[in-house]
């Protein structure tokens, strides 16, 4: 069976990025119990190691804008995940510059996070089986 990993951000209340993916897909027929929330993907480094070392995956699928899913890819080889990306629409307006301007600075880390730094994610956790492996 295949299933959903839907990762990303939920520090606020009025802003939770899992719930809203989760409510999207649901509401396109995907049965909910075939998605699972990733709380802790706070960034893309985060969802992507997340996906390997808690959720235990070895293929994934990225869905996002085109600068996103290239860290994302990049990332992915970096922890041995097979990886495809499917490159959503583009943000735009002050949000679309916004994403821009902080991809002159993400692209550097991304690569730091790896090499020199060894990164570890903020909040990496215990093991997680997933209900559709």
């Amino acid at each position: 069976m295949t299933g959903f990993i839907v990762s990303g951000d939920n520090r606020r209340d009025s802003y939770n990025e899992p719930d809203a993916m989760k409510e999207a897909l649901v509401a396109r027929g995907v049965p909910a119990e075939n998605i699972v929330c990733d709380y802790a993907g706070l960034r893309t480094f985060d969802s992507v190691v997340r996906a390997k070392q808690i959720f235990g995956v070895k293929k994934v699928v990225f869905v996002s804008q085109r600068f996103q899913n290239e860290r994302a890819q990049y990332m992915a080889t970096q922890c041995d995940l097979d990886a495809v990306s499917y490159v959503a629409k583009d943000v735009t307006g002050r949000g679309g510059l916004g994403t821009k301007l902080r991809e002159v600075l993400a692209r550097p880390q991304m690569v730091l996070n790896f090499k020199p730094l060894a990164t570890e994610p903020k909040h990496l956790g215990q093991k997680e089986i997933l209900p559709f492996q």
